[in-house]
């Protein structure tokens, strides 16, 4: 979606929305021979168990000077602490934004209702919003190519003449925004789990560290980390005590075998405390090499 041209809240010039922006995005997104992709990412991730169906892509559609200042003047407490998220980083501006694509596009929505209960939810469709939220403003520029999380309020949105209703959880992104950034908000809509910690010390470790890069379009490419690998059943780790002596080889995360993480753990201390081994490196594997920027 375009916003109109003019001011943002913040005092900055909105850019306008990139070029050939469907092309783009229909590449970067599903294109498993285009490095990197979101699903060349994801099958690499998954050792080949996983990856996006292309539902279609909308737009650009574009928002009236009034459509525009309506967004901007959305605003919804989606956390209950009793602060107010706005427009792009807010539940009602999903909703909003996502009320207005339904009616300019028409777009059947309802195809994907597949067990015809009149709700659209998170198992049977996951949807990225891209917009010109961007700005060229060096006091600023830590907001070039950014985005804002997916919301923590699913989005409520009766689709116009379809009898259904969306109700799931919208990863609103920014249309320069970077490569991981893209992946990481998709993946939200799986469960996924932020793990920033103190000082964001998992950045370029995993992509569910922090991924907000001061440059547009960023491709930089790390994997996930292998607690997330564990929980989707993408790996098979390897158990070992802690007690008694051992050997275990274990093989880069980007290559084929699936049983390659070991996690250590105290019988003293129960399961519920565990280190996890993987290796990690950023040579080239037989896939797209989507760990290729791996911070050592």
């Amino acid at each position: 979606y375009e916003l109109a041209n003019g001011t943002s809240p913040d005092g900055s010039t909105r850019m306008p929305l990139s070029a050939n922006i469907v092309n783009t995005m229909n590449n970067l997104v599903f294109n498993i021979f285009s490095v990197p992709s979101v699903n060349g990412y994801f099958l690499e991730n998954s050792h080949g168990s996983f990856y996006w169906q292309n539902a279609g892509i909308l737009g650009p559609v574009a928002l009236t000077a009034a459509e525009t200042a309506n967004f901007y003047a959305t605003h919804s407490d989606d956390n209950g602490d009793g602060t107010d998220e706005v427009d792009w980083e807010s539940a009602a501006g999903n909703n909003y934004l996502l009320g207005l694509i339904a009616t300019k596009t028409g777009y059947n929505f309802a195809q994907w209702d597949s067990n015809g209960d009149g709700s659209i939810t998170q198992d049977e469709l996951s949807i990225m919003l891209f917009g010109n939220h961007s700005h060229l403003n060096p006091a600023i520029n830590n907001r070039n190519g950014a985005n804002r999380p997916i919301g923590g309020t699913l989005t409520t949105v009766p689709v116009p003449g379809q009898n259904v209703t969306l109700r799931i959880k919208v990863a609103t992104l920014d249309h320069r925004a970077s490569f991981m950034t893209i992946a990481h908000e998709l993946s939200h809509s799986l469960g996924t789990t932020d793990l920033y910690g103190p000082g964001n010390l998992s950045a370029g470790l995993t992509l569910m560290g922090a991924t907000l890069y001061p440059v547009n379009d960023d491709r930089r490419t790390v994997h996930f980390d292998p607690w997330h690998k564990m929980r989707f059943g993408w790996v098979r780790p390897r158990i070992f005590t802690l007690g008694p002596g051992g050997v275990a080889t274990v093989t880069a995360a980007q290559f084929e075998p699936v049983d390659t993480p070991v996690i250590l753990y105290d019988p003293a201390r129960g399961t519920s405390e565990y280190f996890m081994i993987e290796y990690r490196n950023s040579a080239p594997s037989g896939g797209g090499g989507h760990d290729a920027d791996l911070r050592y």
